[in-house]
């Protein structure tokens, strides 16, 4: 049976539970597009600049603090590197960008760059966040090689959809596919998620790592 949960201003689940399956509608409806540099179709040279938008195709708003995009690429080296915006109509003061390095190498990945959002507006329905032109290299200016990179498509010379380019709500994934093998499910230690009253008959309550409250 549907049941409906708010949880603040801008989500609106609603959970069916049937035949055990539990399934969440209601989310942010998100996507990224992607684009290469204009004129740039050099894999092989010192550094990666890839470009993105954000499109809300749902029926509410969304915060851009709640918003991450990651791009996931082979490093080829271990020097550290340095992340640039170039433009973003956001600002790119509020455009920043970190690197993690897997664990275990994935298809076309070994790192991925995640981009983060610092501005205070929302990203309106039916509406695109602006151009956001990114752009990377190592400290010693070495070569990256793109032509393996899984985020990476020299075809997309405008903004296109690209689901090798993952978008995430609130740490969730919600537009694209992760390069297989990428990440494991990620564990929740004990005492980290709670479920009250247990036993429970019709009402209960869900909160997950302190951050989700669910009352069905």
């Amino acid at each position: 049976y549907p049941d409906t949960v708010s949880e603040g201003s801008d989500n609106n689940y609603e959970f069916a539970y049937q035949d055990g399956t539990l399934t969440v509608s209601g989310q942010p409806a998100l996507k990224a597009q992607y684009r290469i540099r204009k004129h740039e179709k050099r894999p092989h040279d010192n550094h990666i600049k890839p470009h993105f938008q954000i499109v809300n195709t749902g029926s509410v708003p969304v915060k851009y603090t709640d918003l991450t995009l990651r791009y996931w690429y082979t490093k080829e080296g271990n020097a550290p590197e340095v992340f640039s915006c170039d433009y973003a109509a956001l600002g790119t003061s509020k455009v920043k960008g970190e690197y993690e390095n897997m664990d275990s190498a994935a298809t076309g990945a070994d790192t991925y760059l995640e981009v983060s959002f610092t501005s205070a507006s929302l990203l309106a329905t039916g509406r695109n966040s602006g151009e956001i032109q990114t752009r990377f290299n190592k400290t010693n200016w070495s070569d990256y090689n793109e032509t393996n990179d899984y985020s990476y498509d020299p075809t997309k010379t405008s903004y296109s959809d690209w689901s090798n380019v993952t978008l995430y709500y609130k740490g969730i994934l919600v537009w694209g596919n992760e390069p297989s093998g990428a990440v494991e499910e990620p564990e929740v230690p004990d005492g980290e998620v709670a479920v009250y009253p247990n036993p429970f008959a019709v009402v209960f309550t869900i909160k997950v790592n302190g951050h989700f409250l669910y009352i069905i």
